[in-house]
């Protein structure tokens, strides 16, 4: 499994599912800002834990 994304996201485009793919990347790594600045389609933002997101 690879621990970096081959095309990062921009801000606003992170998903939740691109965050549980490339954890490294999107919470510890040079992903994480474009991850904060981006929401799910519940409104949380995807490095949080939203109730709704499976």
């Amino acid at each position: 499994m690879a621990t970096v994304p081959a095309r990062p996201k921009k801000p606003g485009k992170v998903t939740p599912s691109d965050v549980r793919r490339y954890p490294a990347y999107y919470i510890t790594g040079d992903g994480r800002p474009a991850a904060e600045a981006s929401s799910c389609e519940h409104g949380c933002r995807v490095t949080d834990s939203c109730p709704c997101c499976p």
